[in-house]
């Protein structure tokens, strides 16, 4: 009975995981029937030592092989990526894949994979001292919101299916990276 909300990747404060277990642990006032699962390799001492109140919602698997990953991509309600910086990661485009609702960071890379009709964006903030944070209470309204609301996560991820199979494909790629390498010659 336990809605599951998945993070995949380096388990790293880059990758925002702090913020995302501060939120997890507020959205758990709200909605007593969530888990985290977090797979990935990383420092998973420091999380439990700041959140082993919660040890009981939080899965950490570590890393996993990819017919082990799959799995938990088959029962995941959501999908949550909220790093400060990516590129294309690969566990987004693989969500997508398995038609999982996104919540991500609105953040140059993630934002040019989907748009605010496809995913739920958190937007990162600059705090005094010139670090990127996100405000833990959008983020848990943004994951009670989206799990509480079976219209909204089907219209999200709607169109991953044709996206993973059109843009995203492993020809369309190399021809793009082709295309800058043959720019770069003129």
């Amino acid at each position: 009975d336990e809605s599951i909300i998945l993070f995949s990747g380096r388990v790293d404060p880059s990758k925002g995981i702090y913020f995302l277990i501060e939120s997890f642990i507020k959205a758990c006032k709200i909605s007593d029937n969530l888990r985290l699962v977090i797979v990935g390799q990383g420092n998973f001492v420091d999380c439990l030592n700041k959140y082993g109140e919660f040890y009981g919602r939080i899965t950490y698997t570590g890393f996993l092989k990819q017919e082990d990953l799959f799995k938990f991509y088959q029962v995941a309600d959501i999908g949550i990526v909220p790093s400060f910086y990516e590129q294309c990661p690969y566990t987004v485009l693989e969500m997508m894949a398995f038609g999982i609702p996104l919540i991500m960071s609105e953040i140059e890379g993630l934002s040019e994979i989907l748009n605010n009709n496809e995913c739920i964006f958190l937007t990162p903030l600059i705090n005094e001292e010139g670090d990127i944070e996100f405000d833990t209470d959008d983020m848990a309204y943004a994951v009670i919101k989206l799990l509480g609301n079976k219209i909204l996560r089907k219209s999200l991820s709607k169109s991953y299916i044709d996206l993973v199979n059109t843009r995203f494909t492993a020809k369309r790629m190399a021809e793009n990276i082709l295309e800058v390498l043959e720019g770069l010659k003129n």
